[in-house]
């Protein structure tokens, strides 16, 4: 909370750093080192990351799952699960549906 108002951040990517198609560095680009936020095998940990959150005064965020695969890569669905199992209050996930990928796109809505 900031002044007593519910902060709700509505865009939060918690990429899992081995799926992006971006290097690293080019995707935290102006945004410092939250290296702290990452488990060896390059996941958000989600103890971590609910901490980063509540220190930063967010009530909640909606993490986004991706499906860029010429942009910035694949963030499944399946990858945001554990963020959002850790404190479900907290932490919700916007799906993605790629045409070009998810066909027919009412199955993967459903999903």
């Amino acid at each position: 909370m900031i002044d007593g108002r519910r902060v709700i951040d509505v865009h939060v990517h918690a990429a899992r750093l081995p799926s992006l198609k971006l290097t690293r560095d080019q995707w935290l680009q102006g945004f410092g080192d939250p290296a702290s936020l990452y488990d060896e095998d390059g996941s958000v940990n989600p103890g971590r990351f609910h901490a980063y959150l509540r220190d930063e005064g967010v009530d909640t965020a909606l993490v986004l799952a991706e499906y860029s695969p010429k942009v910035t890569g694949i963030q499944p669905v399946e990858d945001m699960l554990p963020l959002v199992e850790h404190d479900p209050a907290r932490v919700r996930f916007i799906a993605n549906v790629n045409p070009h990928m998810h066909y027919p796109a009412e199955e993967e809505l459903r999903r």
